[in-house]
């Protein structure tokens, strides 16, 4: 009985220990980062622009920001290292930087495209003890760095706060984004058989009278972040951006994807469709020195627009089958020229070498080394097998023949 009691406080007393935190202090005290911008310069110089939450902003309620006060403050740093530059930044502050809260890493296209300047960041991320390996990880297009802090971000305050929501949001109602944590970015660089990947943003200026928005430092936006495609690495090295189009696909081959729209046009037939949640099973094999990709996406698809002429009550089912059938031909078709687009860049960010080795290690070990050439010349084949939903729809035809 002494021992039973010995041991129950025993693991009280360990669970005390293990609450606390070594770098524990009063948040009034902290700089914390909602999201931070990395870029370097031609001459190697690494520049660190952070997005700070300005505390003194949040009403004693807890209800949100006052209105008389910036949500956050913006400073910069330089240095000849990520952490050099991290410590001019700090140098300028009254308090000490805190980014356990960090929401997203914006990076330049310019930091990525140097392979020697993106290795020696991600070191910095993984040693810097409070660097947080959760925040996502994003590529600016076309170094569009101004823009980030002055830009639409929906309701939200902070533009951290904006991305990452979308993250958890945006997958609902499309497929044409992706949203990799850092720490998903290096196991993946890691993994043998797949390339890394990582979402993209781009801005373009808002049409007509800005938008009035409460985040930031400007109280009009003038350009709108948008999210959409990837940018595409081989190992370390950035290699190019794929569209939001091959981003879709790539999320249907990853099983990712939730929902993806897409139109038909039939001579002078229009037909708008949505695919639910596609399953995509894949088996990569190899016959002598030709490797095979087969993959079989199941899934259901939603007629949500259907404008066809010479449609009447008596043929509209055949004419439905007609167009379920032709979309699983438009999807293996558009899936198969996307796959081939990827692997041309040279990248096997699909996972075919990840599958391969799954199924046969030992051929795999004795063909590691040269799958670049294997995968770039396989034989990719797509099949859709789908299912036709009328769930909510009108039972007779809007548009018949005359």
């Amino acid at each position: 009985m002494k021992k039973k009691v010995a041991l129950i406080l025993l693991v009280i007393c360990v669970s005390f220990t293990l609450s606390g935190c070594w770098s524990s202090e009063e948040p009034k005290n902290l700089a914390i980062i909602n999201s931070i911008i990395y870029d370097c310069d031609e001459e190697g110089n690494y520049l660190v622009t952070a997005q700070i939450i300005n505390t003194s902003s949040i009403s004693s309620s807890g209800m949100g920001t006052t209105t008389d006060k910036n949500p956050s403050l913006i400073i910069k740093g330089k240095g000849a290292s990520v952490a050099a530059a991290v410590d001019n930044m700090t140098a300028r502050l009254e308090k000490n930087l805190f980014a356990a809260h960090n929401k997203v890493r914006f990076l330049s296209q310019r930091l990525v495209s140097d392979e020697y300047c993106f290795t020696k960041f991600l070191d910095f991320i993984f040693r810097d003890s409070i660097a947080d390996e959760t925040s996502l990880l994003v590529v600016v297009k076309n170094e569009d760095l101004d823009k980030i802090y002055k830009s639409a971000i929906g309701l939200a305050t902070l533009t951290g706060n904006f991305v990452d929501t979308l993250h958890q949001k945006k997958q609902e109602h499309s497929s044409s984004s992706v949203f990799y944590r850092t720490f998903e970015f290096v196991r993946e660089y890691y993994e043998d058989g797949i390339d890394p990947v990582m979402g993209q943003v781009y801005f373009h200026p808002l049409e007509g009278t800005p938008t009035l928005n409460p985040g930031g430092d400007m109280k009009e936006a003038k350009y709108e972040l948008t999210s959409e495609g990837m940018a595409v690495f081989k190992d370390l090295r950035f290699v190019d951006f794929m569209d939001a189009s091959d981003t879709e696909i790539y999320n249907v081959v990853f099983n990712n994807a939730k929902i993806v729209k897409f139109d038909m046009f039939l001579d002078s037939d229009t037909v708008s469709m949505v695919l639910v949640k596609p399953s995509a099973d894949i088996k990569v094999s190899k016959k002598d020195d030709q490797v095979y990709v087969d993959i079989k996406v199941t899934g259901k698809i939603i007629v949500s627009n259907f404008f066809i002429y010479d449609i009447n009550d008596e043929n509209s089912d055949a004419r439905l089958k007609e167009v379920e059938a032709k979309a699983s031909e438009h999807l293996a078709k558009r899936s198969v020229e996307s796959i081939k687009r990827g692997l041309a860049l040279g990248c096997d960010i699909y996972g075919f070498g990840q599958k391969f080795h799954a199924s046969n290690p030992k051929v795999w070990r004795e063909i590691s080394k040269d799958w670049e050439n294997y995968y770039k010349n396989a034989i990719v084949n797509v099949e859709y097998k789908l299912n036709l939903s009328r769930e909510g729809e009108i039972n007779r035809p809007f548009a018949k023949e005359d």
